[in-house]
């Protein structure tokens, strides 16, 4: 039960407004204990928080707290409910951040996807043709083995070509020595006899 919306409600130790006062005033919306109501006297015998029991006008018992308790209860209720609208609110709030910004690294990441593709792509040209030029580096170094080889053959033809001019150019100072002494012979030889021919004339 609960005292009804009176300003105060003294508690007396009997049921009639003669016995003495236990307590001078119970504020309006006080909880108390039911433990006996007679209603000839219209008094109610109640027991308070801390144990004390008196009897009160059975009148000021309400069995619903008062309005005023029940607009503090609805108010804290409202305040309780309005602080987890907020906090709702900052959770949704928190919830679209974090979607935009998932969004925003999501762009990004495309974006950064198109740009390792484009790498990608430039990068696996740039192998296509390192293989190319590499072949082609082979190809080169094949037909540069095959001059080096040519070149020491045309080499080794024209040392034996010097070694021939060499042997046809002896040979051929040789027969000119050869020559000259047979024409320094003749040649002595016919003044040899020529001398002769004149000693006998």
């Amino acid at each position: 039960m609960y005292v009804r919306d009176t300003l105060y409600v003294p508690l007396r130790s009997g049921q009639s407004s003669e016995h003495a006062i236990i307590h001078r005033g119970l504020a309006s919306g006080t909880a108390v204990t039911l433990l006996e109501q007679v209603e000839d006297s219209g008094y109610s015998r109640v027991r308070l928080e801390n144990d004390t029991e008196g009897w009160l006008p059975t009148q000021y018992l309400v069995s619903e707290p008062i309005a005023a308790d029940r607009l503090e209860s609805v108010e804290r209720e409202l305040l309780e409910l309005e602080e987890q609208y907020q906090r709702a609110l900052l959770r949704l709030q928190d919830a679209e951040a974090a979607a935009t910004e998932a969004a925003n690294e999501q762009a990004a990441l495309a974006a950064n996807q198109g740009a390792l593709q484009r790498e990608l792509d430039r990068i696996t040209l740039l192998a296509a043709e390192t293989i190319a030029i590499e072949q082609a580096n082979q190809g080169l170094m094949a037909e540069q083995d095959s001059l080096r080889a040519e070149i020491d053959a045309l080499s080794v033809i024209n040392q034996t070509l010097r070694g021939d001019a060499n042997q046809i150019w002896y040979v051929a100072g040789a027969g000119t020595v050869l020559i000259g002494l047979l024409f320094g012979f003749y040649a002595a030889r016919r003044i040899y006899q020529r001398r002769s021919i004149s000693g006998w004339s």
